[in-house]
This record gives structure tokens, sequence and C-alpha cells, in this order.
């Protein structure tokens, strides 16, 4: 459908979204599983998670983009976007409680 530079943009930005929204949901089941009434090793076995599951998400990024398949930019912005904001979201529903 796409064709040249504007399919790699439309790529890079689906693949974003997607990269952002699984950030969102996996920091949420974290927190929930892990956190919420827990003690010192849960929170920590929690960290772990996060620190493992942000690498996976890097070396993804390293991969697609040594192999030409995205461009980072509007890789970046949407996954950044989604993540950030679909955390804050859950944080001040989390806080609201």
């Amino acid at each position: 459908m796409f064709s040249g530079p504007l399919e790699k943009i439309i790529l890079s930005a689906t693949i974003g979204i997607i990269v952002g929204i699984v950030d969102a949901v996996g920091f949420f089941f974290t927190v929930k599983l892990f956190i919420a009434n827990s003690t010192g090793a849960k929170k920590a076995f929690a960290g772990f998670l996060e620190f493992f599951r942000l690498i996976i998400i890097i070396v993804f990024i390293i991969f697609l983009s040594s192999h030409k398949i995205i461009l980072i930019v509007p890789f970046f912005l949407p996954a950044l976007l989604i993540s950030l904001g679909g955390k804050t979201f859950l944080v001040v529903k989390g806080l609201k409680k």
C-alpha cells in the first residue's frame, strides 16, 4: 500500500505504538502482581522484572534499527508518549483508590 520512506515511517510508528502499549501494560501487571501489599523480596523481584523488560525492549530496538527495518524518531515518539502516558494514567488512577 505504501512505499519508500512513508512505508518505513508508518511501520516505525506502528511498532512504536505497540511497544508503548506493551510497556505500559507490563508496568501495570508488575505493579499489580508484585508491589501492591508485598514484602521487600517481592519488590526487589519486581524491580528485576522491570529491568529485564527494559533490556528486552532495548535489544528489540537495536535489532530492528540495525536491520534498517525502522526509523528511530518515528518509533520513539509514539512509544514514549504512549508508555509514559499509560504509566502516568495508571499511577494517577491508583492514587485515587
